[in-house]
């Protein structure tokens, strides 16, 4: 049995008759270490688009299997999957203070594996941490391992360090600095409870598939209402964070909501077809300037895909990232309900994804044509020539199927944004005011933290507005209304929601902010 077999039993799943059987076949010739990653892949896809309980319980039973022989292979030779978020293999990636605190926390087998020797990063962290009768141990320079040694650290170096941190009186900025600045390469050792398969939400409800939804339409389910919030056990709430924190480190990456996620900013939605989208942000220390970054987790049947948007006014920025074994299934239904999402939350008008979702730097995004899958979905590039060489080419795909866009030109579609309308409202341009306020803190020149404070000190001249808090956001907000000498004679209850809202809450933060620019001079296309 080949990996041509092995893609039929995916593609003709919901019209094989014989799956039980076909899958017994397959299943005895597929547990080598050339074919075991294939087949493993295959299972996940079926788990997750499975047609009924017994085809469910068919492939559990199949994934459980590969659980055992990984277990038994991974005694003689692990290295073959490393980074492959196979049951037993190892994880090496470089990962943030925060994320390793979480991970060790956990009790997953974390442990420093590599740290460049040729440097005193251990020596730096622990000249702010070590107790005062130890610190003189510093003043020798000594490289990381030796350190280590004269410190008589024998066991898990990362838990000394985490704890050294941990335990110091250093701001939490420092610590992360401190941290990065060693460079090391971590192991996270997997077993049968962390790994891709074992990553799932366990409230999640399970549909059944009698096909997959390919030809969809979009502005149909742009306009279907979303349903509200489901209400979240502390439970269900921590289930959330971990999965969201395991499919990142699965895939070595970190994203800031996920990393720093705030709990109380989560909001989980239930839509069709099997699809959750838990919606997500983070400290307000740790956000943009204006901007919300609002992170998700898609759950398709309680798999995760991941990604998020940054959210200004009535505009946003999207991007998404799924596993490559969740591909060849409702891609375009998971995209259109996230864009569904965030645009009525938001109230958006608009949407934007960036060239490397569909080839910039990216090959695989050139090579599969992504741009085009976008465009089907509405997208426009932003840049009007640009736009208008799409418009030709499209035609072309539209009149002879078997038309192929050239790389050069779908390299060259890279290099404009691509936009999606979902209303004829004025698109509120966040670079309109970041250009404004970077104008305004030119003229204070080198006393730049003095903007801020006559910013701030002009609004507490308004009699509403006094008790209102130096907070990071209330400072930026100050300067943008400073910066654009934005008329608020009319609107002082409303900034004052503002000022006395959080970006920790960015529905409502970004309420107030599109309250506050509408209908104003600054408005811009």
């Amino acid at each position: 049995m080949n990996y041509k077999q092995l893609i039929e039993l995916k593609s003709n799943y919901f019209k094989d008759q014989n799956f039980a059987k076909n899958l017994e076949k397959i299943s005895n010739s597929h547990f080598k270490p050339s074919k075991i990653q294939e087949y493993y892949h295959v299972l996940l896809f079926l788990s997750a688009h499975s047609q009924s309980e017994e085809h469910l319980k068919i492939i559990n039973a199949e994934l459980a299997k590969i659980n055992i022989w990984c277990k038994s292979y991974s005694l003689r030779n692990s290295s073959n999957f490393d980074n492959t978020g196979l049951p037993y293999s190892n994880i090496y990636s470089f990962f943030s203070f925060t994320i390793c605190n979480w991970i060790f926390i956990n009790n997953i087998n974390i442990d420093i594996n590599d740290i460049p020797d040729n440097t005193n990063s251990i020596n730096e962290l622990l000249q702010f941490t070590l107790p005062q009768t130890e610190i003189d141990i510093c003043q020798y320079n000594y490289s990381n391992s030796d350190i280590l040694r004269q410190l008589n650290i024998k066991s898990n170096s990362l838990e000394f360090l985490l704890n050294q941190l941990n335990n110091s009186n250093l701001p939490f900025t420092i610590k992360e600095y401190l941290f990065e600045k060693l460079k090391a390469v971590f192991e996270v050792k997997l077993n049968s409870e962390i790994n891709i398969h074992s990553n799932k939400l366990s409230f999640s409800k399970n549909y059944f598939h009698h096909s997959l939804q390919k030809k969809i339409d979009p502005k149909s389910w742009f306009g279907k209402r979303i349903p509200k919030a489901s209400s979240l056990t502390e439970s269900q709430l921590n289930e959330i964070e971990r999965t969201s924190k395991l499919i990142l480190m699965l895939l070595q990456r970190e994203t800031d909501p996920v990393t720093y996620m705030d709990k109380s900013s989560v909001r989980y939605y239930e839509l069709e077809n099997g699809i959750s989208i838990a919606l997500f942000t983070m400290q307000e220390e740790k956000q943009q300037a204006l901007e919300s970054y609002v992170g998700f987790s898609l759950f398709k049947n309680g798999f995760p895909a991941y990604g998020g948007a940054w959210i200004f006014a009535n505009t946003g920025l999207i991007g998404i990232n799924v596993f490559e074994w969740f591909r060849g299934g409702e891609s375009s239904l998971f995209f259109i309900q996230l864009l569904r999402l965030y645009s009525q939350l938001f109230e958006l008008a608009s949407i934007e994804v960036e060239p490397y979702q569909y080839g910039k730097d990216n090959v695989e995004g050139i090579k599969s044509g992504a741009f085009w899958f976008y465009y089907k979905l509405g997208f426009r590039p932003t840049d009007s020539q640009i736009n208008n060489l799409a418009k030709i080419e499209f035609t072309k795909l539209e009149s002879d199927k078997q038309y192929q866009t050239s790389e050069k030109t779908l390299l060259k579609f890279t290099e404009s944004n691509l936009s999606l309308k979902f209303n004829n409202n004025k698109k509120i341009n966040i670079l309109f005011f970041k250009t404004k306020i970077a104008k305004f803190l030119n003229k204070y020149n080198i006393n730049r933290d003095r903007a801020s404070k006559d910013s701030v000190a002009k609004l507490k001249s308004i009699n509403q507005l006094k008790h209102i808090k130096n907070t990071r956001s209330n400072e930026n907000i100050a300067l943008l209304i400073q910066s654009t000498n934005l008329n608020i004679s009319k609107k002082i209850p409303l900034l004052r929601k503002l000022l006395l809202s959080s970006q920790c809450n960015p529905y409502l933060y970004q309420y107030y902010i599109r309250k506050l620019l509408d209908n104003s001079k600054n408005k811009t296309i």
